[in-house]
């Protein structure tokens, strides 16, 4: 059996990918007594960190967005668009957690974690699906051309 649709693939794989993104740590802060804590999404909503209520709330939508975009196979424009909108969410998301990891001044960050890196490969797997829909959508108007 050959998969036809690859970027269904690309987007269910964006999708687990913001799905734990959305709950591992992203960054470990070193505290006042020198002890270093992993930030987790309960930290990053806590008022110690401004800004961990909109990280979570884009990569959730985004997450989300991954999983619908999946079921308007049907109508490549909009799947095409959905996948836009969802690399601006993720691009989002990256600048919120980078001002929320420079704006405050009262935490050190130790090191950031390897889950800080899933919403970029998320990134990149849905430009990939877009990519595909593009080709698949090129492929449907070029056959209706020739009819």
């Amino acid at each position: 059996m050959v998969l036809q649709r690859w970027q269904s693939v690309y987007l269910l794989i964006a999708a687990v990918a913001l799905g734990l993104a959305a709950y591992l740590p992203v960054f470990d802060i070193v505290a006042l007594d020198k002890s270093v804590l992993p930030v987790d999404i309960l930290s990053l909503k806590s008022t110690a960190i401004p800004g961990g209520y909109a990280y979570f709330i884009l990569i959730a939508l985004s997450a989300i967005l991954s999983l619908i975009t999946i079921f308007k196979y049907k109508n490549l424009k909009q799947q095409k668009s959905l996948c836009s909108v969802n690399m601006l969410l993720i691009i989002a998301a990256y600048i919120t957690i980078a001002v929320c990891a420079n704006i405050t001044a009262s935490i050190e960050i130790a090191r950031w974690q390897m889950a800080s890196l899933l919403p970029a490969f998320a990134l990149i797997c849905t430009f990939l699906a877009k990519n595909r829909i593009i080709h698949d959508y090129k492929l449907i108007h070029d056959a209706d051309r020739l009819r």
